[in-house]
């Protein structure tokens, strides 16, 4: 918290502006910047189901992602789930960032939105890329975008990324319904924003 606190008093208007977003911003994005200025596509991923297999919303991140690497000729760097649906597509995958399901969230080992964007964000350093196109659904596409552009990326934001679509049968209970779902968002934002990750 004390971080949190001078952080705000070094940027206010910037912490102060993000604060309103956490609450109120939560709509499909603007596409943003040229798709063919991309180096890399970056992707985060929903929960798989119960049974081990994969999302509808994962299914539909995979298939963007595939279809922006044919027009593009980049690589993909993906959250397992979605790397996982893109190698049985016939599409190579440059890494794996490790899945979200298998790990309790308080565990230390856990691999959330920010592990998967550092991962991505080393792989990025390592080539001296900067420009990455994100395929995350939305809403939890803004709370991904903000740590990558905290991470200093450089994201292009393509049409038509996807809505979450909540399931009964995810392994992550929080994104099974919409009332669960975005009460968790909100508190993940607001704990990343005092962390510094936003």
């Amino acid at each position: 918290m004390f971080a949190f606190a001078v952080r705000l008093c070094r940027e206010p208007r910037v912490v102060l502006q993000r604060l309103f977003q956490c609450f109120f911003v939560w709509g499909q994005p603007a596409p943003r910047g040229a798709a063919g200025d991309a180096q890399l596509i970056v992707t985060q991923a929903m929960s798989d189901c119960v049974d081990g297999g994969s999302s509808e919303t994962n299914f539909v991140v995979a298939e963007l992602a595939r279809k922006y690497h044919a027009e593009l000729g980049i690589p993909i760097f993906s959250q397992k789930e979605v790397g996982r649906i893109l190698e049985a597509m016939g599409v190579q995958v440059v890494s794996n960032a490790p899945t979200q399901s298998t790990t309790p969230i308080l565990s230390k080992k856990y691999i959330g939105t920010e592990g998967v964007a550092r991962l991505q964000k080393v792989f990025c350093d390592s080539r001296a890329w900067a420009r990455a196109l994100i395929v995350v659904p939305y809403p939890h596409f803004w709370r991904a975008l903000w740590i990558y552009e905290r991470l200093g990326l450089q994201v292009i934001v393509p049409e038509g990324l996807p809505k979450m679509k909540f399931q009964s049968n995810l392994s992550q209970w929080r994104w099974r319904r919409a009332i669960t779902a975005y009460p968790y968002e909100l508190a993940a934002r607001l704990r990343s924003l005092c962390r510094g990750l936003i």
